[in-house]
């Protein structure tokens, strides 16, 4: 008996989550696992097989790239299924991957008869290259072939040119349903994951002989319906400005009306500008030359006051001099008053004769009072070390280390320690040793690193002579004596030096008091002398003040005429300048007047004799009547932005080249409203027609597809379910949606009977655009499930969520699918059974067991080969198979991790139930 055609073993190698994996596919299986072992990932595989493009594959929600890279991360990596082909052969076709370095690209191979491993995969389980496993394939005459997108479509098909891999396991009546059938078998592998709304996209993808599966009411009507309102618009648009163009008619006589009159009053007020500026030119120049004569007498007597100041200056000088001198010679006469400048004299004598004997007592320079002091002081420390270090010569630290080292060995390393150390005593508050031979070890480290007068340590070089030295010998007592007298002598001399340098201190002191004494007298003196001589000049000088002091007053006085005469030259002058400077200044006021010149169309009128000789009078005037100009044709600019504004759709109507041309647009398309309003009439009722053709064509559709479904459940009711009597389904037409389009499309619905010219109309059909731009017909129904029991109890749900069975919701999504790829298939295939086509349940142990095999048993009669997955297993497949984890994170799975149940045979009612 041959098998039946459909694919028999999938086989992973290297890929997704697998190392490798081989999965049986007899009449059922379930794959026992942990989550994310790779169970869902390996059955969803199949689409790579039953469905040619890869763009038309589902992934749960990962891109194509993510799937490339998830399923063929390297160029290991090997899918492949072995096939029963409906001529009774085996054909195995595989897909392999090419790796990073060509995009994770996959190639389609195929090759006739049965996998083997040996040709994939080494005995030291590494993976054959792809060419070397070509190479094996065409040693063994295996009929290798690759394969593209229209190959697998056609070989599943069983139309392939090559009948040697051809599969034919997908039997179609007619092979342009191949789209449909791929979107069914997508359904077959995400069962778990099927919702009410798929279904409803399921039912029409495979019922799609509609007529109108869709109105999109924004592109097949949204210019007509825009054109309608937008003629609409403009014609309310038009009625609302009518009492604005009665208005801009007002405004635009009066501004034509005001240009008569301005050329002429433009060339009257030219003339009087000219006039005005002769008249005040010759006044400027009258009052400028009176002007200039002032300035030249004002330069003459300025010059006069100057020579008069200098006069007055220099015999102020003269009289300051000798009036300051008899001012200093009485301050002198004052100061020395009770002065004797004999007995000054012989004072200063003396003075100098005690300075000369101090002097005397001065002898050799000694050094300060402060150095000596600090010299003593530190020959009283050092003579005190001197007898401390007598006293205890014995416990001496120099003296203890000359058992152990030569004087200059002590001398070197104390210059490195400090010299001070040794002649500090060995005992408790000095030089304290606890361990004698480990201070001796350091000592000699200490000499042995001294060379030729260099000390080195730890990478460190010292020249000993850089090093402070100790210049006392403290090696012998006898060494200590002669050290204590010869300090013990300098500090008496030091002593002695200390007495002499105190007292000369005071000498000097005294020298330099006495010293100041004479200086004063001398001074004195000086000044006594100076004020003699000056007592001679005294009348001289009191002569000269009174004769000096008569010259300033009459100078003075001619000097005050001067300038009483110069300012009232000056007042003139202010007033000569300041009426020359009006004239200029009116001058330029007339040249600031400023007015527009009239328009070069305007036509010229006759010039009034009544009208004013007044320049700037005439100026205002002129400005008005340009104001008057401006300001009708500013009204009707605002009056036209407003008609703009109020009417933009409207704007067409209202074009020109000319400010006239659109005015007298305005006014003829006003005039035209009744034709516009007749022709936005015919465009609604053109839009209105089409729009019921498109309704009453979606609405049919949705009876048809309802038909279909009766036709549906026919074969449905055909298939044997154990504990249930039937399951149907219905189409639920959505009234909430439809009956607006079935009134739309009756003379008796309430939107467009009677209202073709409605606004309220135009605006419900516009909200409908906008709202809702696109009618599918999947948005008009919804589907019922119709649920009977063997007791006659019913059970109708509006949603698959609502049922309280998970396994009759599977159930009902299985059968969908299952019967509308049965109606699919050739008759002669569904009558002999010959089709096998697997379908994916996850989560199997959620559902109850006897559900869960209702459910497999259905399936295997329909033609159809069941694929469970959970986490625990369930006692219904034929094959158990457990994924388990290998190294790194990797699954594996084989025949070695499956167990084959016996399944006992039915009764026979129960067969024939």
């Amino acid at each position: 008996m041959m098998l039946t055609p459909g694919v028999k073993r999938i086989i992973f190698i290297r890929a997704g989550r697998f190392d490798y994996a081989e999965l049986e596919l007899g009449k059922s299986a379930h794959l026992v696992g942990d989550n994310n072992v790779g169970k869902t990932s390996l059955i969803e595989s199949l689409q790579f097989l039953y469905i040619g493009n890869f763009n038309e594959m589902k992934f749960g929600n990962y891109k194509w790239d993510e799937t490339q890279r998830y399923y063929f991360n390297s160029d290991q990596s090997y899918i492949l299924f072995e096939c029963m082909t409906n001529k009774g052969k085996y054909v195995t076709v595989g897909l392999h991957g090419r790796g990073a370095l060509q995009s994770y690209n996959i190639e389609r191979f195929t090759f006739s008869g049965l996998y083997q491993k040996d040709i994939f995969v080494l005995a030291d389980n590494h993976v054959r290259a792809f060419d070397d496993v070509k190479m094996k394939l065409d040693e063994d005459a295996r009929h290798f072939r690759i394969l593209e997108a229209k190959d697998i479509r056609a070989s599943v098909l069983g139309s392939l040119d090559d009948t040697q891999i051809s599969l034919g396991i997908v039997p179609l009546r007619d092979e342009g349903k191949y789209g449909k059938f791929s979107h069914l078998f997508r359904n077959l592998l995400r069962l778990n994951n099927m919702t009410q709304q798929d279904i409803k996209e399921t039912l029409l993808e495979v019922h799609d002989q509609f007529r109108k599966k869709e109105i999109n009411l924004a592109v097949e009507y949204g210019t007509e319906f825009a054109r309608a309102r937008l003629e609409r618009d403009k014609l309310n648009e038009l009625k609302r400005i009518l009492p604005d163009a009665q208005k801009l008619k007002e405004q635009w006589g009066m501004h034509t009306s005001t240009r008569k009159d301005i050329p002429a009053f433009y060339q009257h007020l030219e003339r009087i500008k000219t006039e005005t500026i002769q008249r005040l030119r010759a006044d400027e120049k009258r009052f400028g030359d009176a002007a200039r004569q002032a300035d030249e007498k004002i330069g003459q007597l300025k010059i006069s006051q100057i020579a008069i100041g200098k006069v007055i200056k220099e015999r102020a000088g003269k009289h300051a001099v000798a009036q300051n001198n008899l001012s200093t010679l009485a301050e002198k006469e004052q100061s020395l008053q009770g002065f004797v400048a004999s007995l000054e004299r012989e004072a200063l004598r003396n003075l100098g004769s005690q300075i000369s004997g101090l002097q005397g007592k001065l002898h050799a320079n000694t050094d300060p009072v402060e150095v000596i002091q600090q010299d003593i002081q530190k020959l009283n420390r050092k003579l005190k070390n001197l007898q401390s270090s007598h006293d205890n010569f014995a416990l001496l630290a120099g003296t203890a280390l000359k058992v152990h080292f030569t004087d200059a060995e002590i001398h070197d390393v104390f210059r490195v320690l400090n010299p001070v150390l040794l002649s500090a005593p060995l005992q408790q508050g000095s030089i304290e040793v606890s361990d004698e031979a480990g201070a001796l070890r350091y000592l000699y480290a200490i000499r042995d690193a001294i060379r030729n007068g260099v000390f080195e340590w730890n990478g460190t070089k010292i020249q000993l002579s850089s090093l402070p030295d100790t210049n006392e010998a403290l090696h012998d007592i006898e060494s200590i004596k002669v050290e204590i007298e010869v300090t013990k002598a300098r500090l008496k001399k030091k002593t002695s030096e200390l007495v002499v340098a105190q007292d000369a201190s005071a000498v000097k002191k005294q020298i330099e008091e006495l010293s100041g004494q004479a200086t004063t007298i001398q001074k004195l003196l000086i000044k006594w002398d100076e004020s003699q001589e000056e007592l001679k000049k005294k009348p001289e000088w009191e002569s000269q003040v009174k004769t000096l002091l008569a010259e300033i007053e009459l100078k003075e006085a001619e000097a005050r005429q001067t300038e009483e005469e110069k300012s009232a030259l000056s007042g003139q002058l202010i007033r000569q300048k300041n009426s020359a400077e009006q004239a200029g200044l009116d001058v330029e006021k007339v040249f600031k007047e400023r007015y527009a010149l009239p328009d070069a169309s305007w036509p010229i009128g006759l010039i009034d004799p009544s009208w004013t000789d007044d320049f700037h009078q005439a100026a205002s005037i002129y400005r008005e009547m340009h104001d008057t100009n401006i300001s009708t044709g500013r009204e009707v600019g605002n009056i036209l932005e407003s008609i703009r504004r109020s009417a933009p759709s409207a704007g067409d109507h209202f074009v020109g080249t000319s400010l006239e041309e659109q005015i007298e647009a305005i006014f003829t398309t006003v005039d035209s409203i009744q034709k516009i309003e007749e022709s936005c009439k015919g465009i609604w009722e053109g839009c209105v027609v089409g729009l019921r053709t498109s309704f009453s064509h979606i609405l049919k559709d949705l009876d048809s597809l309802r038909e279909k479904m009766r036709s549906f459940n026919q074969h449905l009711a055909g298939v044997p379910i154990s504990n249930l009597k039937r399951i149907s389904l219905e189409i639920e037409e959505r009234k909430d949606h439809t009956k607006k389009y079935r009134d739309m499309i009756s003379n008796e619905g309430t939107l467009f009977a009677g209202l073709s010219e409605s606004t309220k109309a135009i605006e419900e059909i516009g909200k409908m655009i906008e709202q809702n731009p696109i009618i599918r017909l999947a948005d008009l129904f919804g589907v019922r499930f119709i649920i009977e029991f063997e007791d006659g109890s019913k059970k109708t749900f509006s949603d698959l969520s609502s049922i309280e069975s998970n396994g009759t919701t599977i159930m009902i999504k299985a059968l969908i699918n299952m019967i509308l790829i049965r109606d699919m298939m050739r008759p002669s295939v569904i009558k002999s059974g010959e089709m096998s086509i697997p379908f994916y349940l996850d989560e199997a142990n959620q559902i109850d067991p006897k559900n869960l095999k209702q459910i497999v048993d259905t399936a295997i009669r329909l033609g159809f080969c069941p694929v469970l997955a959970s986490t625990i297993p369930v006692a219904v497949a034929e094959n158990l198979y457990f994924v388990q984890w290998a190294d790194k994170g990797r699954a594996v799975l084989d025949s070695h991790r499956r167990i084959r149940r016996e399944v006992k045979e039915e009764l026979v009612e129960n067969a024939a139930a």
